[in-house]
């Protein structure tokens, strides 16, 4: 059995079927006569099992437990027979969800990919020249605090990073805003954002991208993110979208390639090239519609794998610790 002690809470497991090499970050273990390998393998995708990992891990930003601590988890040990009747069951029940949540995976690729399609579709129906992208912007794009101080006094100032940006184009808090000081936050003037500015990543994860609103006017940027004022004749939305089409994606493939992080400066941002009338309120109305029409189908399947995820790991649980007897169980698709 081999099982990743590194973020053991990715509950990754492999009962190997032939001679392999791994990797240090790898616990190696081989079931003793009276564990059967297939039972053991369920134990190590178990909630208790990884539980204990998790708890008996170390480090921050990428933890890890080890054999130490996991040589000490007790394992209940039913009679070997009963052992690969659990592991019979499992091996029909799991595969079942596995079905189902490998459905739903593709069938949210395949609506990301015609919601791609569409978006490029409404994106052609904008008039007028293709032109560098600083033609629409009050003046050139800028990034963010090079080395944001950490600055958490009573007057601190808002700092917008990557993770603040979501793949909806959403702006989250997901575990706060950051800040910076008053006296930094003036020292980057260029990158305080405002109401109907476009700000867009552009160091690593390139291409998130989001319209500030209200709540976020006033906020600083990290040095990952840019900012795109744009000029008021035109839709800061229309720009949102176009950094979202294929089109900018083939653009930042060509633009970034042989990098070792992929990183986008100002000067090549400035020259991927749009469309935008100023009269372009029908089609942004409805791209509009359309993501969020998205964004609802994509957390209803985002859910839908979730919730197969912890019903998989729950019958696993309660197999192999003995909740239910599986002789009595139905062997039926589950719903």
């Amino acid at each position: 059995m081999l099982f990743s002690k590194l973020r053991p809470y990715l509950a990754k497991s492999l009962l190997v079927e032939q001679s392999a090499f791994g990797t240090s970050e790898l616990l190696a273990m081989v079931p003793g006569p009276a564990i059967d390998g297939r039972f053991f393998k369920y134990v190590t995708l178990s909630k208790p099992w990884i539980e204990w990992a998790v708890a008996t891990s170390y480090g921050t930003k990428m933890p890890r437990t080890s054999w130490e601590a996991m040589a000490e988890y007790r394992i209940d040990q039913p009679p070997l027979e009963d052992q690969r009747r659990i592991a019979d069951f499992l091996d029909q029940q799991v595969a079942i969800l596995d079905d189902l949540i490998t459905s739903r995976q593709t069938q949210l690729h395949l609506m990301h990919e015609r919601h791609a399609s569409e978006v490029d579709r409404l994106l052609n129906r904008v008039k007028g020249p293709a032109l560098p992208l600083r033609y629409f912007l009050v003046k050139p794009p800028s990034y963010g605090v090079l080395k944001p101080d950490g600055y958490e006094g009573a007057d601190a100032r808002p700092l917008l990073k990557i993770y603040n940006i979501s793949e909806s184009g959403k702006l989250d808090h997901v575990g706060g805003l950051s800040t910076i000081s008053p006296i930094q936050d003036r020292e980057y003037q260029r990158t305080k954002v405002a109401k109907g500015d476009v700000v867009l990543s552009v160091v690593g994860t390139i291409g998130r991208v989001s319209v500030i609103g209200d709540e976020h006017a006033g906020c600083n940027l990290s040095r990952a993110i840019a900012r795109l004022e744009v000029s008021t004749q035109y839709d800061g939305r229309l720009v949102r979208w176009w950094i979202q089409s294929k089109k900018f994606d083939d653009f930042v493939r060509i633009t970034c390639q042989g990098t070792a992080q992929s990183v986008l400066n100002m000067g090549d941002l400035a020259k991927f090239r749009i469309r935008a009338t100023g009269a372009d309120s029908e089609v942004v109305s409805m791209l509009e519609d359309r993501h969020e029409h998205q964004t609802s189908t994509t957390l209803t399947l985002e859910r839908s794998i979730m919730l197969l995820a912890e019903r998989k790991q729950a019958l696993i649980t309660a197999a192999v610790t003995g909740q239910f007897d599986i002789t009595t169980a139905r062997k039926v698709p589950v719903a």
